[in-house]
């Protein structure tokens, strides 16, 4: 990692220290300003990507590839937002597009320096100039980047196929071990439930320790106390390269691995309001707890969010929810809505699917769990009138404020 803190979190005098650490090399470049790097941005980013990552430092002068001492930044500009501009120039330039971190700091009120950091990709190659040109770092700083040869090009790709089929493999072996644990008395798709996976987007390596993945389901690393004894040592069962928590009864199951690649699963038994029932094709049935979701997917997003920062992982991570065996499952949305009859799910099973910045769970805590609910829930109302995301984030940060996950 060329930094020990999440990008979000990086003051001028953590760059200042970089700027000491680090001249110019394969992974680091520095532009005094904007203008003098916006017409190679696309060129800049995407050699990044198309090699180990890196960071483009704009506002610090350099020499020789060393930086010139003391940075000044430059002037804000008064006709356009950078953060934008380089955002934009990723997603227009680019293919396929990338999504770097970027850091506006404030020197003086009129003066910034922006970091703009992307990581490795596993979506390389990364082209640009209409398709025409794929650039990788050459650690030259008179010539930092260049054009990629075919057989870079050639690794680029099975190194993309290569980090797909690994996760394909390690979400296949998770799925197995939940219903491996299953008890007998709870089979699959027998009642509703949760099952939230996450996970980096690119999986090319491990990124914590077996004993490291212990210590943090053991209590040994210190975590927020809101999900402190997620996990009871009785319940914890050591894998080759994962740990998991069993906890069954006659009516509930509760299983979660989290291993060595950042993987975390975990799965649950739908809480039902057992207060309000109705009937469908002569069941007599209970509405499930909306709440119960919500606050079930935040405490493991919390926690997958610790292990990354722990273990120094910034990228981008997928998050994908199952909702099992919901046919003619009735939803408890509101508890302030006298009766909630119309939200009843016509299919028998719902999945939805995003992606997130490690670095960015804690700020966007409420967001990732919104768009993840949207789409369901939006499926769930079977009256005239749809429920749009804003009704669905505001009943999230309702319920994530009344439970202390966020102020």
């Amino acid at each position: 990692m060329l930094f020990n803190k999440p990008i979000s979190d990086l003051n001028i005098d953590d760059i200042s220290t970089f700027c000491k650490t680090f001249d110019e090399n394969i992974r680091v470049e520095y532009k005094a300003n904007l203008n003098s790097v916006r017409n190679n941005l696309a060129k800049v980013l995407s050699s990044f990507a198309n090699s180990y990552g890196g960071v483009l430092i704009i506002g610090v002068k350099s020499e020789g590839g060393k930086v010139i001492f003391p940075i000044r930044g430059f002037n804000k500009p008064s006709h356009e937002e950078p953060r934008v501009t380089i955002q934009q120039r990723c997603l227009d330039q680019i293919n396929n597009p990338i999504l770097p971190e970027i850091k506006v700091i404030n020197i003086t009120e009129k003066r910034i320096v922006i970091l703009v950091y992307v990581n490795e990709s596993h979506e390389a190659p990364h082209s640009i100039e209409n398709n025409k040109s794929v650039y990788i770092r050459t650690g030259d700083f008179s010539r930092p980047y260049d054009r990629a040869d075919i057989d870079r090009i050639e690794y680029l790709f099975k190194r993309r196929y290569d980090a797909k089929e690994k996760s394909k493999l390690l979400l296949s072996q998770s799925i197995k071990r939940l219903n491996f644990f299953r008890p007998q008395q709870l089979p699959a798709g027998t009642y509703p439930e949760i099952i939230l996976i996450i996970h980096p987007t690119f999986v090319y390596h491990p990124i914590i320790k077996n004993t490291d993945i212990d210590n943090f389901m053991r209590g040994r690393i210190r975590i927020p106390k809101i999900i402190e004894n997620l996990f009871l040592t009785q319940n914890l069962r050591r894998l080759l390269d994962s740990e998991i928590s069993i906890f069954s009864d006659s009516k509930n199951h509760f299983y979660t691995e989290l291993n060595q690649w950042g993987y975390l699963l975990h799965s649950e038994r739908i809480r039902a309001d057992t207060g309000r029932n109705f009937m469908i094709d002569n069941q007599d049935k209970t509405l499930l707890n909306f709440a119960h979701i919500v606050i079930s997917i935040a405490k493991y997003i919390m926690l997958i969010k610790e292990v990354y920062n722990y273990s120094n992982f910034y990228g981008s991570c997928d998050f994908e929810l199952h909702l099992q065996s919901l046919y003619h499952e009735g939803l408890l949305y509101r508890f302030d809505i006298p009766s909630d009859l119309d939200f009843i799910f016509q299919e028998k099973n719902a999945k939805s699917k995003i992606q997130a910045y490690s670095s960015k769970i804690n700020i966007e805590l409420k967001d990732i769990i919104t768009d993840l609910l949207h789409p369901i829930v939006w499926a769930f109302k079977q009256s005239h009138d749809s429920i749009q995301r804003d009704n669905v984030l505001h009943n999230v940060e309702d319920l994530l404020k009344r439970n202390r996950f966020i102020e």
